[in-house]
């Protein structure tokens, strides 16, 4: 992406390959295969070494995401899959995890850190290579907090709420982790209630930080046919779908807001 000119700098330490290449040191050899390259120069490796390759993509069929998903685009497995390596490690999918090669033992290493908006639940740290002849791998965990997603119902009080997330904390850790809670409501839920929650959450407990998400959820029954929506041709939709709503609420401020939607409409 560019970047990498930042890092390589002789007196950095650190090395970044923005193109396959490959790293000889005394008994090891370590081929980098960054993302968007798909294939293997194994004209480059040196049969005398013992040879570790970190690539940085997915593996078609193997690798899985947070949500279940299974990668279908990537590298094929049939690249990497062989006996030339002692180990194959990568990076891309967030989720630690064991690729199950049938050659070689390959990892997704995973992440230290667990993404706020789309947390997996997984073990979060890093591996630590130890290469003394043979290589050595050990998971040391993150000591940084985990995303603890709540979702409670709104019964007309903030008292209410902390219960509920008080029964929460008896079946998982809230303390000292990164908790998002979800209250659901009718529409009757006040903003104050929200900003009484993050009180609560900074002054009454002890977790690293706390976000409230006010969720309003509304469903219109329809019990038989006579309750049916019926749309009249030669009257604008917008028009229809106000009238209708008008019948079904009486909530002045919906009324509001579908005027404006004609308005709009004909403007």
């Amino acid at each position: 992406y560019g970047g990498v000119r930042v890092w390589n700098d002789a007196d950095s330490g650190i090395e970044v390959y923005a193109e396959p290449g490959i790293k000889h040191m005394d008994g090891l050899s370590i081929y980098f295969l960054p993302y968007g390259y798909r294939s293997v120069d194994y004209s480059l490796l040196d049969a005398k070494q013992t040879q570790l390759l970190l690539f940085h993509d997915e593996i078609v069929g193997h690798s899985k995401h947070h949500n279940g998903r299974v990668s279908e685009i990537g590298i094929p497995r049939a690249e990497l899959d062989r006996d030339d390596w002692a180990l194959v490690l990568g990076g891309h999918i967030h989720l630690s995890q064991d690729l199950n090669f049938q050659h070689t033992p390959a990892y997704h290493i995973g992440t230290p850190l667990e993404l706020v908006q789309d947390p997996d639940g997984a073990e979060k740290g890093a591996l630590v290579v130890d290469f003394d002849g043979t290589i050595n791998v050990e998971f040391v965990q993150s000591p940084f907090p985990k995303v603890q997603r709540l979702i409670t119902t709104w019964t007309g009080t903030v008292e209410g709420v902390q219960e509920e997330v008080q029964e929460y904390g008896k079946t998982i850790q809230l303390s000292g982790n990164v908790v998002l809670l979800t209250v659901q409501h009718d529409g009757t839920m006040p903003m104050r209630a929200r900003r009484e929650l993050l009180q609560y959450f900074k002054g009454n407990t002890d977790v690293a930080c706390a976000e409230v998400k006010m969720e309003a959820t509304y469903k219109q029954q329809i019990d038989d046919a006579a309750d049916a929506i019926v749309f009249q041709r030669g009257t604008p939709l917008p028009e229809q779908i106000a009238g209708w709503t008008r019948t079904a609420h009486d909530n002045p401020k919906v009324h509001t807001v579908m005027d404006e939607i004609i308005r709009r409409t004909h403007a």
